[in-house]
């Protein structure tokens, strides 16, 4: 679903994905990276393309890119999707970056982002997040964001190369936001809330 989203703080913009972004992200990304992803890894740029400017025009489907605002370089992609206005909910995932951020700040600045624009502007009550239960690394990643462990689904999903497998699934609550959010800040250590939204 196209949209006109931009967040921004911490170092780093959240903005719409484009064909702009394309080439930068598949500079970035290895099969290693893509594990856990449902969909093939792609096999050039146009595949790539492809699949994200598929998910652009999917109902339901926010796609970002991440862009590091002093040096302008893309640095990973992540989305919104299963947004279900009428129920208040939406997922957080589909999400990779650049092997130079991991372990950085990038990812909770990211999701400090998404989530602080989720529950105040968008009004969502539920907002998930899920990863393969075999990616331990995603969903560490996750509960060291706040999110609270719901529960493993059972042969929920099949990976690229047929194998079925768990999917583990995490949540933040409307009203759990202000302590996880407070807890995202300590960990970014900053003093002040950034303006998100242009």
């Amino acid at each position: 679903m196209r949209h006109d989203i931009r967040l921004h703080g911490f170092g780093f913009r959240l903005e719409p994905l484009n064909s702009t972004h394309i080439e930068p992200l598949w500079r970035l990304l290895d099969e290693q990276m893509w594990a856990g992803m449902v969909t093939e890894f792609p096999v050039d740029a146009a595949a790539l393309s492809a699949q994200l400017l598929a998910a652009v025009d999917t109902p339901g489907v926010m796609v970002f890119a991440a862009v590091e605002e002093r040096s302008g370089m893309v640095v990973g992609c992540t989305r919104y999707y299963d947004h279900v206005p009428a129920q208040r909910r939406l997922e957080i995932g589909t999400t990779f970056y650049s092997r130079e951020w991991w372990g950085s700040h990038l990812n909770p600045a990211c999701k400090w982002l998404l989530f602080d624009y989720a529950f105040a502007k968008l009004d969502i009550y539920r907002v998930a997040l899920r990863c393969d239960v075999r990616n331990t690394r995603s969903a560490a990643a996750i509960e060291r964001l706040g999110a609270t462990p719901e529960g493993i689904l059972r042969g929920h999903r099949i990976d690229p190369h047929g194998e079925i497998s768990d999917t583990a699934y995490f949540s933040v609550l409307q009203p759990e936001w202000p302590e996880v959010r407070g807890r995202l800040l300590k960990r970014l250590d900053l003093a002040t809330i950034p303006d998100i939204a242009d």
